[in-house]
């Protein structure tokens, strides 16, 4: 279930994130470079990644406390100018 998380991260896939989510997938896991998928989707830009794992709960607001400990402020490096 790992793998298939970072996968629908990078494809922006949001249902199959959902799903994952709510199977209860781990998003502590890590990749080979060690990454979790939140600091994958906060690297590569994949912003509709990123907001779906900071809402993991479903509620459709992100909590301001884990905005604050989220990678986001890496995102700046790949967004296209």
């Amino acid at each position: 279930m790992h793998q298939a998380v970072f996968k629908a991260v990078m494809t922006e896939d949001a249902p199959m994130i959902r799903r994952l989510l709510e199977a209860g997938v781990d998003t502590g896991c890590t990749n080979e470079g060690g990454q979790t998928p939140l600091e994958l989707a906060a690297t590569r830009g994949k912003l509709e990644s990123l907001f779906l794992l900071l809402d993991e709960d479903g509620s459709g607001e992100v909590d301001k406390d884990e905005l604050v400990h989220a990678p986001v402020s890496y995102t700046h490096l790949t967004l296209p100018t």
